[in-house]
């Protein structure tokens, strides 16, 4: 009977180390306070205190704590958020907090990105506003278009060897890089196509080079020496299958 007494103590002792055990590693998440006064100390060493004194365990890498000066820590009864935001501000680390397990990383810096603001006006040879002009940023789908006064504004990313694409029906495409110009004035030339000879057949037009009937060749001076009065008549000399009604009404 004694010894069924002395068993049921020790049971009674270990289930309740184990409800203390369970107690002490959830209290910490919930808040627990921390007690900490360090002067000029490694980071490492703060961390090694906080694991002291709570169920916390940290993972890091050693070479991002070393980059890390010495830090002054003076809490009294704070969270572990409070304390870590104490230790790393204005450092280069950040914290995630994952139940029990507190993990250090470097904090991935954001880039920020430089805007310009790109304004100016867009005319034709004859100082003439062209209004419907499309301007792209090269090699980019961003970009604007011309108003009814031929003036565009855009807000672009500054970027290396940034240009500007002109492009409008008609016209020669145009291209001018940025060189911190605080304004574009662009002048757009007529496009110059080139006129390729044809055969006129009396109902299509073809390329000389497609065509395979019979043609014939007539010059200025032939037609002139012909008839220099009427071309048609002229024409109708070298090539009596050629018609053309003539309507005097």
């Amino acid at each position: 009977m004694k010894k069924l007494r002395l068993m049921f103590r020790w049971t009674f002792v270990f289930v309740l180390l184990g409800m203390l055990h369970v107690h002490a590693n959830v209290y910490p998440q919930n808040g627990q306070q921390v007690t900490l006064s360090m002067k000029a100390a490694s980071l490492k060493d703060v961390l090694w205190a906080i694991e002291r004194q709570t169920s916390f365990v940290f993972m890091y890498n050693e070479e991002d704590l070393d980059k890390i000066g010495k830090v002054d820590v003076d809490v009294q009864g704070d969270d572990i958020r409070t304390i870590l935001n104490v230790c790393l501000k204005g450092t280069t680390l950040t914290y995630v907090l994952q139940d029990n397990v507190i993990v250090l990383k470097p904090t991935i810096p954001q880039k920020t990105v430089k805007e310009v603001l790109l304004k100016g006006k867009v005319v034709d040879e004859k100082k003439e506003p062209l209004p419907g002009v499309t301007i792209l940023v090269k090699g980019t789908s961003v970009g604007a278009v011309t108003d009814a006064n031929g003036q565009f504004a855009m807000r672009v990313p500054e970027t290396a060897n940034l240009a500007l694409v002109f492009s409008f029906i008609g016209m020669e495409p145009k291209e001018v890089a940025y060189k911190g110009q605080q304004e574009f004035y662009v002048v757009m030339k007529t496009a110059k196509e080139e006129l390729e000879e044809v055969v006129v057949t009396g109902y299509m037009k073809l390329k000389k080079e497609s065509f395979t009937g019979n043609t014939t060749t007539v010059n200025k001076d032939q037609l002139l020496k012909t008839n220099n009065k009427n071309v048609i008549a002229a024409l109708q000399a070298f090539e009596p299958s050629f018609r053309i009604k003539d309507n005097k009404s």
